[in-house]
């Protein structure tokens, strides 16, 4: 869990879901990142630019590409292992955990855990649920300032649907 232990550890989260859980996980990751915790985010190609937007920094690969699929083949892909080398954990909202966690321990991480997205119609919203994985508060990330620069170029409109898989979300 997210406890001391993670103060200026370096996590990796590999985020294979959609817009709408990702936005709900930002404020676990802000809150991670606001007590020293350096995350590195591995998110699907259709997500890298908002999650470099709201967290700035060094990230994985796409969680939807080639190199990530190597995590659960019998031989890792380069790319990825150079990343993942010198995680003190690896969180990811992926499948089969055996192989992700055999790789891990390979290259020196000890702590490997299987996430999943929240659902469900009752209990706490997703972003509490979110933030408790990690056993912290949410905590809102800032808004990129070029998202506010009315001088500079607008980045292209973003529209939330009112939908969702849960009303609890």
């Amino acid at each position: 869990t997210g406890t001391p232990s993670l103060r200026e550890a370096r996590v990796l989260l590999v985020f294979a879901g959609a817009l709408g859980d990702f936005l709900l996980l930002a404020p676990a990751i802000a809150a991670l990142r606001a007590m020293g915790t350096a995350v590195e985010l591995s998110v699907p190609r259709a997500l890298q630019g908002l999650a470099h937007d709201l967290f700035p920094g060094a990230a994985g690969p796409p969680a939807d590409g080639a190199a990530m699929r190597s995590l659960f083949t019998s031989e890792i892909d380069p790319t990825l292992a150079a990343w993942l080398q010198g995680a003190a954990r690896l969180d990811a909202w992926l499948g089969e955990l055996d192989a992700l966690a055999r790789h891990a321990r390979a290259l020196g991480i000890a702590g490997v855990r299987r996430l999943h997205v929240e659902r469900g119609e009752v209990g706490p919203h997703a972003s509490e649920a979110y933030a408790s994985m990690f056993g912290v508060r949410p905590v809102l990330p800032p808004i990129p300032a070029t998202w506010l620069d009315e001088a500079g170029p607008r980045p292209r409109g973003l529209v939330i649907h009112p939908g969702a898989g849960a009303v609890a979300k």
